[in-house]
């Protein structure tokens, strides 16, 4: 028999058979309905996905049952104790072996030399895209102001309506999802929500308050930061902490809107502070934005970061459109190649460093503002 994973599980690393007394993590969720978990050798699974890396040493394993053979002899216990000890250290030694190495190489920006534009089939004929981003399974999500917020997954370009709802009449100013296929949208002008839909259909709205035109952006464990303006200009942040289910006040000065926000997995918020010509890094332990670069965009719009740390940044440099990226240790900036581009609004970047920029195109003839998606890839 082959271990099947569901979708929404991490992927373990190549040839894993879990033990017999093996349980899944609780934090993972639940299996799908009929998915079988179990396969006979050669058979392949119902529509398998892309899994996120697995970290086995945090798998849930229940207590053995407590029999009668577990009261007959402490000794016995200590053996077994042993036994399942030493076996515990040695798969992690070999999980570990194994991570290091498969670790990916490192993400070169300077080897992006193609430029594509992702078709939007299933949009209307004038999508009006807010925000991008990219989840752990390499999904793109993407806010449309009037239609949603939309998935296109991995190795694919057709997009698909995903949710979650909002009010009746209310448009979406930004979308995201987290590693666990939970999908998140701001919606709103006055009376602005934060919206939270599963992936067993449940809908909640997060718990912030009063908020006027939100806008958002969303980690992997499902942390949420959130901008909104109190007096229509005037921007305030607030943090969502999945775990305790609490929000918490923030202050970013500087950073003047939520595309101009990054939230990594550690719960760091990296803004750009445009009229000081950098990037700040807050973290939740210390409210004190921390320069991270200067910029050298003369009007950044967007920021996103790899998972090797390094920024980028997009916009526009003595009016034209530029993208710099900022390297961990670097002196200088490097450029990715922007012909082709007009107005670069946001910015994404998957695991394997293919960029993904939400263009803003000029209004033919006094219609309105046309947008696109545009892939930039090795």
């Amino acid at each position: 028999m082959r271990f099947n994973p569901p979708p929404n599980w991490p992927a373990p690393p190549p040839g894993f058979q879990p033990p017999p007394d093996w349980a899944p993590d609780p934090r993972w969720g639940p299996a799908p309905r009929d998915w079988p978990i179990w396969l006979p050798n050669g058979e392949s699974g119902a529509a398998e996905a892309p899994h996120q890396s697995i970290d086995l040493s945090r798998s849930h394993k229940p207590p053995p049952g407590r029999g009668p053979r577990w009261r007959r002899s402490t000794s016995g216990v200590i053996a077994i104790t042993i036994t399942i000890t030493i076996a515990l250290v040695a798969g992690a030694v070999l999980l570990t072996r194994h991570l290091q190495s498969s670790d990916e190489p490192s993400i070169d920006p300077r080897a992006i030399n193609r430029f594509h534009v992702v078709p939007q089939a299933t949009f209307d004929d004038d999508p009006v895209l807010q925000s991008i981003s990219v989840d752990a399974r390499d999904t793109l999500f993407v806010s449309d102001y009037n239609d949603g917020v939309f998935a296109i997954p991995k190795d694919s370009e057709q997009p698909m309506a995903v949710g979650p709802p909002g009010p009746t009449g209310s448009s979406v100013r930004s979308g995201g999802a987290d590693g666990a296929a939970n999908v998140y949208a701001a919606y709103g002008w006055e009376s602005g929500v934060v919206a939270k839909l599963s992936p067993d259909g449940r809908t909640a709205d997060l718990p912030f308050d009063a908020l006027t035109g939100p806008e958002m952006v969303v980690n992997n464990r499902g942390a949420v930061v959130v901008v909104d303006y109190i007096d229509g200009e005037t921007p305030r942040y607030q943090f969502y902490d999945p775990t305790s289910q609490t929000v918490t006040v923030l202050s970013i000065p500087g950073v003047q809107d939520g595309i101009s926000l990054y939230l990594d997995d550690n719960d760091a918020i990296y803004g750009i502070d445009a009229l000081a010509g950098r990037v700040v890094k807050i973290v939740q332990t210390d409210a004190t934005p921390v320069t991270v670069t200067a910029i050298d965009l003369d009007d950044p719009h967007a920021i996103t970061v790899d998972r090797d740390g390094a920024v980028y940044i997009a916009g526009l440099a003595g009016g034209e459109p530029a993208i710099s990226v900022y390297t961990p240790g670097a002196v200088e900036a490097i450029h990715l190649p922007t012909e082709g581009l007009n107005k670069p609004a946001d910015i994404a970047v998957d695991s394997i460093g293919s960029v993904y920029v939400i263009d803003e195109l000029p209004a033919e003839n006094g219609e309105i503002v046309q947008y696109r998606i545009v892939k930039m890839t090795r």
